[in-house]
């Protein structure tokens, strides 16, 4: 076993939570768990201003061959934009959760689990099968349609027929 797998495994919060035999012992837990999905709103922040500079830049100052309309980007960046949205509502959720405790309203109710935890995530699935990611494997491959692009969606079936890093069609 690794140093880091001893550590998480022996100290994390909910290793002490569930070895706890003591009232402050399940609060120590509590406290690192807290502390850890505080981390985890920090970078995935930082996740979401990454693209959100991209976009920004990119605005400003758009390439020949991304002002080009066949270039789907836009519509790639905004699904990862309400994507990662319902996932910082949620981990915004868990936080609260967490800091409430174990006889918190949130964790006492069970519909918001499912409004916050399982619909949010529900949404996320349905949006990238929707706004399928494969498209900018498509593009990265001089717009042919590849193996695993079998012509299941509009975008797929028309790009054979543009070479997007030359801006010509064939």
């Amino acid at each position: 076993m690794t140093i880091l797998g001893f550590f998480l495994t022996r100290f994390s919060g909910a290793a002490i939570m569930a070895n706890a035999d003591t009232n402050s012992s399940v609060k120590t837990g509590e406290k690192i768990i807290t502390a850890g999905l505080f981390i985890q709103i920090l970078f995935f922040g930082v996740f979401i201003f990454t693209p959100l500079m991209f976009h920004t830049r990119i605005n400003k100052s758009p390439t020949s061959n991304l002002s080009q309309d066949h270039i789907p980007w836009r519509k790639h960046i905004w699904a990862l934009y309400v994507a990662s949205g319902f996932i910082m509502v949620r981990s915004t959720f868990r936080v609260i959760e967490y800091i409430e405790g174990m006889d918190g309203y949130l964790v006492s109710n069970e519909i918001f689990l499912y409004i916050f935890d399982a619909a949010l995530m529900l949404c996320v699935v349905v949006i990238s099968n929707v706004v399928h990611p494969s498209e900018i494997n498509t593009l990265f491959k001089g717009g042919k349609i590849t193996q695993r692009c079998l012509g299941c969606t509009p975008l797929c079936r028309d790009l054979s027929k543009y070479n997007f890093f030359m801006g010509t069609s064939q």
